[in-house]
């Protein structure tokens, strides 16, 4: 009991405390790593929608991607490597993921 305590902690306590709240304004992807992100948004870019479908499809059952639609809350925990790039956390998960700062504008 004490290691499942101590766990939960643990994991508390990787969340940052400044971190701020954010509604998505327009449907986005957002993936882990954040390359997979880079990705999907060349393959978006490219107007490949066949390959943008399989690509989504299949991040988002290996769980590197998640849907994140108008009205959901995410919390900022920092931003990527490139200019325009938020790393967040989606309500109710541990777990961050790196999306488009335009899908909050």
């Amino acid at each position: 009991m004490k290691a499942i305590y101590a766990a939960l902690l643990g994991m508390a306590m990787t969340v940052p405390v400044h971190a701020a709240e954010r509604t998505v304004k327009t449907e986005s992807l957002a993936c882990n790593p954040e390359r997979q992100f880079h990705l999907s948004e060349r393959i978006r870019a490219s107007g490949d929608t066949k390959a943008l479908k399989a690509f989504t499809a299949g991040a988002l059952l290996a769980g590197t991607c998640v849907a994140l639609k108008p009205g959901a809350t995410v919390f900022t925990a920092g931003s990527g490597q490139d200019p325009g790039v938020i790393k967040v956390r989606p309500e109710g998960s541990f777990k961050t993921f790196f999306t488009s700062e335009s899908a909050f504008e």
